[in-house]
């Protein structure tokens, strides 16, 4: 416990951090270190990718992608491009050793992970990009905090008990009352130092956001135990003790990115007075 605590304090504090250059290439290559080891655990730790050509490709690109919020976007789709006909190039090349299941997950990756945290580095430089990330990673996070702690104390019925033996009904609904006290708390916050005259925070589209967060959140971590039970594996790493690896700690982020991305895109967080 003490020593998941130590490591989600100084995660946290690495997290706000790199906010604070959210507007700068530099939190682009805080994102693309992130994606390039969770993309890498995911390969490595499910043995999914034997081929050391598709390996380093996927990694390439998912590094690359993390940039292209930064570039105009036939460059990016350009690039996209130059990838899959790569990814096709090498399964011609190795047509005798590479698995069809190998490029299959290399294709997945790209959708499931390297998207979510392209998004994430997109939300740096947009209109109140900094709110979108606090939603994204305070909805994904906090909701896992309150579900693990009511969860242990007053947790009873198991919502998937073969793949997390952990999670309670309890804890999830803990978790989802947490995001909301969380959100509120953001908003006032947000409404009184941030927001100018004229501008007026959407706290039906906030506390929204709070619930819905609350359920991808859920819906990532569970996700990713699933393939963890099934390749029968504990972590997908190391490198945060107590927490497992990159993918472990982000997985809930994952699913929350590309929905909140979506609302803010039909609904805006900030009222602004024409």
């Amino acid at each position: 416990m003490k020593q998941r605590i130590i490591s989600g304090v100084v995660g946290g504090g690495l997290t706000i951090l790199a906010l604070v250059f959210h507007s700068t290439v530099f939190f682009n290559i805080f994102v693309a270190v992130v994606s390039v080891i969770a993309v890498y655990e995911a390969m490595h730790s499910t043995r999914m990718v034997r081929n050391n050509a598709l390996f380093a490709a996927a990694l390439v690109y998912d590094a690359i992608a993390m940039f292209f919020p930064l570039m105009d976007l036939n460059i990016s789709v350009l690039l996209s491009i130059v990838y899959v006909l790569a990814i096709m190039c090498i399964g011609l090349k190795f047509n005798r050793t590479i698995a069809v299941k190998e490029i299959s997950f290399v294709v997945m990756l790209a959708v499931v992970v390297t998207l979510p945290f392209m998004i994430v580095a997109a939300f740096g430089r947009a209109t109140d990009g900094v709110l979108a990330l606090l939603i994204t990673f305070g909805g994904a996070w906090f909701c896992d905090i309150g579900a693990y702690f009511v969860g242990s104390f007053f947790g009873s019925h198991k919502i998937a008990p073969v793949i997390s033996p952990k999670k309670t009904y309890e804890g999830a609904v803990g978790g989802i009352l947490a995001n909301v006290i969380l959100f509120i708390i953001l908003g006032a916050i947000w409404g009184g130092a941030v927001l100018e005259n004229g501008e007026s925070l959407n706290w039906i589209l906030l506390i929204f956001l709070a619930v819905v967060t609350s359920f991808t959140g859920m819906l990532g971590d569970l996700s990713f135990s699933f393939i963890k039970r099934k390749c029968g594996i504990k972590d997908y790493g190391n490198l945060i003790p107590g927490h497992g690896g990159a993918l472990d700690r982000f997985d809930s982020i994952i699913a929350t990115a590309p929905v909140v991305c979506a609302l803010l895109q039909i609904f805006p967080i900030v009222i602004r007075m024409v």
